[in-house]
């Protein structure tokens, strides 16, 4: 909005800090008709209130009065008329140095919209919850405190919404596509700029052998996708199904090894998308019985194996499975035991 025309007459308050009740302006004790709008009955008698012969009209209800102003050499700075620098205006004024209004910019000395013309962000893609976005916008004339006028939307945002900066930093705690919204609205002035961006959950993960404790081989996991940091997370495991112990036989002391053991584990991911040791193993008296049982005439168990089903999951709502069922894969041999987990496998000597 341009207001160099000097056909557009621009309005200007003249700060009041009196609040008037509405009937004060109809007359009550006082005689007459109001001699002009911006008088009012005081007892019986007329009050100007605004004491300024460019008074052109009152508000009724607040007691606002307003005045024009040339919009060649005058701008309205806190309700009051000012000059500005132009050739065309006897009093010069650094136009520059002037407060010619919030949120208003100044070209040539003239009062003009601020308008948003660009939002950006420092990625297009973010964890949930781990990580945030920052998101800052641009404008033209890009003059005056347009940045203190910008209202902030993100819905499902944490925060979801924000006022007053160019830049802010956004995160979620739910994945999807979110869309942010950036509005300059100010006395006429109205602009706004988006921008969506992918909030993900972990997709999956790769696995690698650790380390042996006794019969146990640990195995360390790393979350995908890799580029985007998912550190603040806590996986755990549950039952999947299609569980088989291939050791178990009829009679024998142990129960089939279908199914997670002890409680439910989680583990906290690290720095890299780390986690882990899970470990896997039979557990040395089992393996101990199925290399001896069942006895004669029937060959023993082992080499025999069993597999487990497991999922993974985010403990933190908004996630969800990020493994399908799989086997975790268990081995006793006559002198070794090994161990499998998604892709990644182990064996030693035992005992």
């Amino acid at each position: 909005m341009n207001v160099k025309s000097t056909t557009v007459m621009l309005i200007c308050l003249l700060l009041s800090s009196l609040t008037v009740p509405a009937m004060g302006w109809g007359g009550g004790g006082c005689s007459g008709t109001r001699p002009t709008p911006c008088h009012k009955c005081e007892g019986s008698v007329w009050v100007n209130q605004c004491n300024s012969s460019e008074c052109e009209a009152c508000n009724d209800n607040t007691g606002e009065c307003y005045f024009t102003y040339d919009p060649v050499c005058e701008y309205c700075d806190e309700g009051e008329r000012a000059l500005k620098e132009t050739s065309d205006c006897s009093v010069n004024l650094d136009c520059e140095e002037a407060d010619i209004g919030e949120c208003y910019g100044c070209i040539d000395c003239e009062c003009v919209c601020n308008e948003l013309t660009d939002i950006s962000s420092d990625k297009e893609s973010a964890a949930v919850m781990c990580e945030e976005i920052e998101f800052t916008v641009t404008a033209e004339p890009d003059s005056g405190a347009w940045e203190d006028c910008v209202a902030w939307s993100a819905p499902g945002g944490d925060p979801s919404s924000d006022y007053g900066f160019a830049t802010l930093a956004i995160s979620w705690d739910s994945s999807g596509t979110k869309t942010v919204t950036a509005t300059l609205n100010f006395n006429g002035c109205s602009s706004n700029q988006q921008k969506e961006v992918n909030i993900v959950c972990p997709t999956g993960e790769t696995t690698q052998f650790d380390s042996w404790w006794g019969t146990r081989a640990g195995f360390m996991s790393q979350l995908t996708p890799t580029s985007r940091d998912f550190s603040c997370l806590t996986v755990r495991e549950r039952d999947g199904t299609g569980s088989l112990d291939g050791c178990w036989f009829e009679d024998s002391i142990y129960e089939k090894y279908e199914s997670l053991a002890g409680p439910i584990f989680t583990w906290p991911v690290e720095a890299g998308n780390w986690w882990g040791p899970d470990w896997l193993s039979w557990g040395t008296l089992r393996i101990d019985y199925y290399r001896n049982n069942p006895p004669p005439p029937k060959a023993p168990a082992a080499p025999c194996c069993t597999h487990i089903a497991q999922i993974m999951d985010v403990v933190e709502e908004g996630c969800g499975d990020y493994t399908p069922s799989r086997m975790l894969t268990l081995w006793i041999n006559t002198t070794t035991i090994a161990a499998s987990r998604n892709g990644a496998s182990a064996s030693k000597p035992w005992p």
